[in-house]
């Protein structure tokens, strides 16, 4: 185990919480993470910071969020003291680590432009990254080469770039949030298709907020689906519908195309017209 020390932070509330906090953390949790998606990280920090004070954190990833945050606000020194926060956490609830380490890595990294003694300490933060994660192949082995060879470590480096050459199963998957070394071009939407309402949704009049994570491979097809949050009456299917009919460019990372998360939010909304025809009971599905 890697021990950062010198850093300390406030105290989260530790009582379990009940399932209707559960629900309310979980809700104030995907709110922020949708500024942060975003590019409002100032927006997400507060958020965050009191999901943190409030318990939150106990069943999310705040503490690595916030050090996501001031890492994108170009708070290397806060967004460490976060990270640090995040693999203690990780530590001690016995979870995976390897999305902490990764982070404390990338901060570990930034600080080490102004001490490079820390640079070691980053090495070993995104070794324990990459130890600990499932997949051979992924963002973290990919971003401990990119250190390795800032460090000079150009044979193990080699090794870790030559495997994503020669194998289609070994390339960096890449989701806002995440931090990628590497002249990296985001993923973008070519055409974009639209999620329409059910006759069932209408006449219930529901409305509210899906949120969808998607794998987008390479050749720019979504491969996989997640549902984050849904709605009921036929509008989450609707949306996971309209997302696959959906074109995409596909990410690049230093030229390559590669694998990348996609994050839409749908807000799906009663506009006058839909209430008239509910109203008038009529069948059309159209905006």
């Amino acid at each position: 185990m890697v021990i950062f020390t010198g850093l300390s932070l406030p105290a989260m509330a530790e009582s379990e919480p009940s399932a209707e906090d559960l629900a309310r953390f979980r809700a104030r949790y995907q709110a922020a993470l949708g500024d942060l998606w975003n590019g409002n990280p100032l927006a997400a920090i507060d958020p965050l910071y009191q999901l943190f004070q409030d318990g939150g954190c106990l069943h999310h990833k705040c503490e690595m969020r916030l050090a996501q945050a001031y890492r994108y606000l170009g708070e290397v020194h806060e967004a460490h003291r976060w990270a640090v926060s995040a693999v203690e956490r990780a530590e001690r609830k016995g979870l995976s680590g390897a999305e902490e380490y990764n982070e404390l890595g990338i901060c570990l990294f930034d600080k080490a432009k102004l001490d490079p003694v820390l640079l070691e300490e980053s090495l070993a933060a995104l070794r324990q990254s990459v130890a600990r994660h499932s997949s051979p192949g992924d963002t973290y082995l990919y971003n401990l080469s990119q250190v390795l060879l800032v460090a000079g470590e150009t044979d193990e480096a080699g090794s870790i770039l030559q495997k994503f050459q020669n194998s289609e199963g070994l390339r960096p998957i890449i989701e806002k949030g995440e931090a990628v070394f590497g002249e990296y071009e985001r993923l973008a939407v070519i055409d974009r298709k639209y999620a329409k309402y059910t006759l069932e949704a209408k006449r219930q009049g529901t409305e509210g907020q899906i949120l969808i994570r998607a794998l987008i491979d390479a050749h720019g097809k979504v491969a996989d689906t997640e549902v984050l949050r849904g709605l009921p009456n036929g509008l989450t299917e609707e949306a996971l519908q309209a997302l696959r009919k959906s074109k995409f460019q596909p990410a690049r990372l230093n030229g390559e195309p590669v694998g990348a998360i996609y994050h839409q939010s749908i807000d799906m909304r009663l506009t006058p017209a839909l209430v008239s025809q509910h109203r008038i009971g009529g069948d059309s599905d159209n905006h």
